[in-house]
């Protein structure tokens, strides 16, 4: 495929034939995604302020650990096998609330009440049957019933979505960071944490989008694509943060590894690594060697305790920590 066409499909010109032909030659292989990827990307994000995110250095764990040191590693480190299970039941499992949900929708009201749910890991049953997977310290908000021409919830933190389709109802996810989900029916998961500076969706299957909601923009994505948006704040000029980003394909695996209770690190940066230590263990970790950040991480954990990962950290930065109840120092 040519530059051009592919082009012509991210705008929508591409006859239905046409169409069909780009998406079946897209499945052929993981590097014509990524092209089509990097195009879009580039599309999407031409008229924005800063077109990629920052890049970061690269320093990966395997360029500083001796032959030696991997080896005495080996202990502690807890390489997994991801499968990913389908769950081909859980749509069907809510076959009856299912049919409730045509009858429950055109109940419009005034006093419509709202639960929160969140502070822990677990699962979430929405009204129209959709289902979500919360992470550590996520939270969701939903209306005991949804209007009948949209559904609105929102997320604060990072939620696995299998969302029951509705083409004339969208459901909306609102997020913290002015940045709000236009979902169809589709299985994706979106990690909007109100103290990370990035927005992150994964889409597996269906249709969803990134509506920025300071312009009205809305970013479509593929399946099998990631969306990456960060705030590039301009303190004094803009009260709203600009948006900068990427799409690129995605890896499933590390993204969607967290719901079933794997943690996994692939050239990861430092910063996001201690992020996702404290959210998944409940601790406070206080960094006092600043080289620290200067790395990537790349390791599997699977229900592994947090000695185990701290050892490993320890071994191959040269730093120590001290580990005592809820609080890490690392220095």
């Amino acid at each position: 495929m040519t530059d051009e066409q592919i082009l012509s499909f991210i705008k929508g010109k591409l006859s239905k034939a046409e169409r069909q032909s780009m998406l079946t030659w897209i499945k052929e292989s993981p590097e014509n995604l990524d092209r089509v990827s990097k195009l879009q990307s580039e599309a999407v994000f031409s008229t924005m302020p800063d077109k990629t995110l920052p890049e970061k250095k690269r320093w990966t764990l395997y360029s500083i650990i001796t032959t030696a040191a991997a080896a005495a590693l080996l202990p502690v480190i807890a390489f997994a096998l991801f499968t990913h299970r389908s769950d081909k039941k859980l749509l069907s499992e809510y076959s009856d609330i299912s049919e409730k949900y045509e009858l429950v929708t055109r109940m419009k009201g005034a006093n419509i009440e709202y639960r929160t749910y969140g502070a822990v890991k677990g699962k979430v049953l929405l009204p129209d049957s959709s289902v979500v997977w919360l992470n550590s310290e996520s939270s969701l908000v939903c209306p005991q019933v949804f209007d009948s021409d949209k559904r609105e919830i929102s997320l604060s933190g990072e939620g696995f979505f299998e969302v029951h389709p509705d083409s004339l109802c969208p459901m909306y996810i609102k997020t913290p960071k002015g940045v709000m989900a236009k979902v169809t029916g589709t299985t994706f998961n979106l990690s909007a944490y109100n103290d990370d500076k990035e927005i992150k969706l994964t889409l597996l299957s269906g249709k969803v989008a990134l509506i920025i909601e300071k312009n009205n923009q809305e970013i479509p994505i593929l399946p099998h694509q990631k969306l990456e948006l960060t705030e590039k704040s301009d303190k004094g000029t803009e009260k709203t943060p600009q948006m900068a980003g990427t799409i690129s394909a995605a890896d499933e695996e590390a993204d969607i590894s967290w719901k079933d209770g794997i943690l996994i690190f692939r050239d990861t940066p430092m910063d996001e690594v201690i992020r996702k230590i404290e959210r998944w263990y409940g601790v406070d970790v206080d960094v006092r060697a600043p080289e620290v950040y200067g790395y990537n991480f790349t390791a599997n954990f699977s229900s592994e305790p947090i000695h185990n990962l701290l050892e490993l950290i320890k071994t191959s930065l040269s730093v120590d920590y001290t580990l005592d109840k809820n609080k890490v120092v690392i220095y």
